[in-house]
This record gives structure tokens, sequence and C-alpha cells, in this order.
């Protein structure tokens, strides 16, 4: 599933999973921006977020590692999109009782909604905070 692009998709809040579903991940190690260290959570990552991250339009740093070896940045739905495709797996992974699962879910869509343009910068900052 590191790789399958849920865009598009409907009614993903209604799916069913049966076995071992294994989701993309976010870079590991720590990242320095500006003398500041930094490291991503671990947590399940779509591959939507991972080709957004990977944009060349985004800072250097922002997008640094976000690209799995041999793939190349492609075209890429925005955090509004994203922020739905979390929310709709999110309530699937709740509906089959797997909290942590549906945890990694919520987190995405807070980073997705952090990212997203229409947040006041009041909301962007408690969402940063959080």
């Amino acid at each position: 599933m590191s790789r399958f692009q849920f865009a598009g998709a409907h009614h993903l809040d209604q799916i069913r999973r049966e076995g071992v579903w294994r989701f993309g991940a976010p870079p590991t190690g720590v990242h320095w921006r500006l003398g500041i260290p930094h490291w991503w959570s671990r947590r399940m990552v779509l591959a939507e977020e991972r080709s957004w991250r990977s944009l060349p339009s985004r800072p250097y740093a922002a997008r640094r590692d976000w690209t799995e070896r041999g793939e190349a940045p492609g075209e890429a739905p925005g955090p509004a999109t994203l922020t739905s495709l979390y929310r709709q797996l999110r309530k699937s992974f709740e509906d089959a009782k797997d909290e942590p699962g549906a945890a990694d879910f919520s987190y995405g869509e807070m980073e997705m909604r952090r990212h997203s343009a229409v947040l006041s910068r009041g909301e962007r900052l408690l969402l940063h905070l959080y």
C-alpha cells in the first residue's frame, strides 16, 4: 500500500481491511533546518502525501528525503484533498477498532490541515503547536 494512490476513490471510510496493510513512512533520522534539528514522527503515510511533500515547488529543506529511491516526484493532490483522504481512512480504521492506525491517519489529517491555505494564521499556529 506504500505506493497505492487513493485520490479519486469514493467511500474510503467504508473500506474493510483484511490482513496486514503496509503504508509508506516518513523519512527517518534528524534533519537540520536553520540550525534547528527536526525529525518526523513514525506513522503511516499515504503515497499522495509523499508525492506532495517531494514536489519541486516546495522548499528543498521541506521536500528532502520524501522521494523513494528510484522514484521521481510527479503530480500530487493538494493538502485539502489529502485532508479528506486521511479523514476517510481514519474513519475506516476507527470502525475496524484499530486505534493506533486511526491515530496515524488523524495526525496526517492534522498535518494536511496545517498546510492548507484556507486556515487563518491563528489556526495554523494552534495545529503547529499541537
